[in-house]
């Protein structure tokens, strides 16, 4: 299975990640995350690594997956 990154979508999600530490620096707040909660689009998670670090644990969220392995059935035409 080949999966793409929309390098184009991936800057987008950096530069809003750039502009929220910005502005907690703004308030005098420093996150320093080390797990993230998300769904599984690697360009959130490739943004998230590229500007807070590659030391975050990457949690997935369980409802997400389903939904995807079960338009993947669909897709294959397996549902029945």
């Amino acid at each position: 299975m080949k999966y793409s990154v929309n390098l184009e979508k991936q800057s987008t999600y950096e530069q809003m990640f750039r502009i929220i530490l910005a502005e907690c620096n703004k308030r005098k707040y420093y996150p320093d995350p080390i797990q993230v909660h998300l769904d599984f689009e690697i360009s959130v998670i490739n943004a998230l690594k590229n500007i807070i670090g590659s030391h975050l644990t990457i949690l997935g969220c369980f409802y997400h997956l389903c939904q995807s392995t079960h338009r993947r059935i669909q897709k294959l035409g397996l549902e029945n």
